[in-house]
């Protein structure tokens, strides 16, 4: 069994970031990506 999670905080804290810089920097030519880090549980780490 293996479970993954996005750490919500990080996923949060990113979103209100790219939300700045939107506002801030107004609409771009092309959509960019952004990679989260995550973390995997196994039955032998919980």
């Amino acid at each position: 069994m293996l479970a993954i999670s996005t750490p919500t905080a990080t996923l949060a804290r990113e979103t209100v970031n790219l939300m700045i810089q939107a506002i801030d920097k107004g609409p771009t030519g092309a959509p960019g990506q952004t990679f989260l880090p995550f973390d995997l549980f196994t039955p032998e780490n919980i």
